[in-house]
């Protein structure tokens, strides 16, 4: 699954960084409880050792989803599209990969390697858990017999054929090398994404309202399908305005035309005269009002300076450096900046060697939904914006 998500880093692994949602607390609770649960109705671990137990568990079957992710990320990064993290969340994990495959045996080359190691970390797992019941090692063996199953059971549902599962990754890309349409595969299996969603959901209710046994199990499945079906309703609505933004060009939605700000503004005189007077979320920063430009400063920067000490702190100190901003080039399609940015990110764009503006995804999609609105497509560069 690839939402692009958000949250606090715990680890890089191979420059990688492993982030939690604030969703993964919530998983983390529920799957150590649950086994707990499950550890103490066994009378050969009932007691105390069934806590220790239901934490090793978690913590292993946790190091396997980030295993599985990262295995997504590496392939992806060895076949040239970028990855910008891996995010836990309440479902599992999601790889933010910066952009597209480049081809149809790409997409599904780093799109099946994740379910391939959650089965192979599955099996090893297995092959513990036989030789710790050979030493007569109890507990060790239930603890990784259990949790190499999950890792089947997480292969097995990875590979069901729907958006945004890793099943419906590769639905895309086997339906790309069919109809030779990236975008057509995207919208196939993105409707095969709602579709399973809906039975998930559909099942689930069938759970909670009519097998009384099997009501908690009937929430999570109908909660799932939920999540599915918005999950994959959004992918659709992304993969038809990446479609809308192929063939026009950045420089089309570029905004221009302000002053930058001074590096030696304090981060007050920034709000005053450039937030609150234009309604834009990021501006250049320059050392002088005719010099280079030397960052950018964005509404989130402004945010985690306390308001009590803006007064003081200058713009210099808070700003991001121009030169580990990402960027595109002014006649790349529009769409690859819904790839590139995430959040409060903004990309400079480039003409000729020189930054000409800012763009944000909301940038976009501001200025798609006013030419809708006045009935015509876009014709030229944004007239006002954080740019020169």
């Amino acid at each position: 699954m690839n939402p692009v998500r958000r949250g606090a880093t715990l680890v890089r692994i191979g420059g990688i960084a492993v982030r939690a949602d604030a969703s993964w607390l919530v998983a983390v609770a529920l799957v150590t409880w649950s086994l707990w649960d499950r550890f103490d109705h066994d009378p050969r671990f009932g007691g105390s050792a069934a806590f220790p137990m239901a934490l090793a568990a978690a913590a292993l079957l946790f190091l396997s989803v980030v295993a599985h992710e990262v295995a997504h990320a590496l392939e992806a990064r060895s076949r040239g599209v970028p990855v910008g993290g891996i995010t836990l969340f309440l479902f599992g994990g999601v790889t933010d990969m910066r952009a597209e495959a480049r081809r149809p045996i790409d997409e599904f080359a780093l799109t099946a390697v994740g379910p391939f190691t959650s089965l192979a970390v599955g099996c090893l797992f297995g092959l513990v858990a036989t030789t710790a019941d050979h030493l007569g090692l109890s507990g060790l063996a239930e603890v990784f017999g259990v949790v190499g199953w999950l890792n089947v059971g997480l292969a097995v549902f990875n590979l069901l054929p729907g958006a945004p599962l890793d099943g419906g990754r590769i639905v895309r890309a086997i339906a790309w090398k069919v109809t030779g349409d990236r975008h057509r595969a995207a919208r196939i299996a993105a409707g095969a994404g709602q579709v399973l969603g809906s039975l998930l959901f559909a099942l689930g209710l069938f759970e909670v309202f009519f097998v009384p046994a099997l009501f908690t199990n009937g929430l999570w499945l109908a909660f799932l399908g939920w999540f599915l079906t918005s999950a994959a309703k959004t992918e659709m609505t992304m993969e038809e305005l990446r479609q809308t933004l192929a063939a026009r060009p950045l420089r089309r939605f570029t905004a221009r035309g302000f002053d930058p700000i001074p590096a030696d503004a304090t981060v007050d005189d920034a709000i005053e005269r450039w937030f609150r007077l234009y309604d834009r979320g990021a501006f250049f920063v320059a050392d002088e009002p005719s010099g280079p430009l030397v960052g950018v400063l964005t509404l989130d920067d402004v945010r985690r300076v306390p308001p009590e000490a803006r007064g003081r702190v200058l713009v210099r100190d808070v700003m991001r450096p121009i030169d580990e901003l990402p960027w595109l080039d002014a006649d790349t399609p529009s769409s690859a900046v819904l790839d590139q940015l995430e959040g409060d990110g903004v990309t400079v764009v480039f003409d000729d060697g020189e930054p000409i503006g800012l763009l944000t995804v909301d940038d976009v999609l501001a200025r798609l939904r006013r030419d809708e609105e006045l009935g015509r497509s876009p014709a030229g560069p944004v007239t006002t914006g954080a740019g020169r």
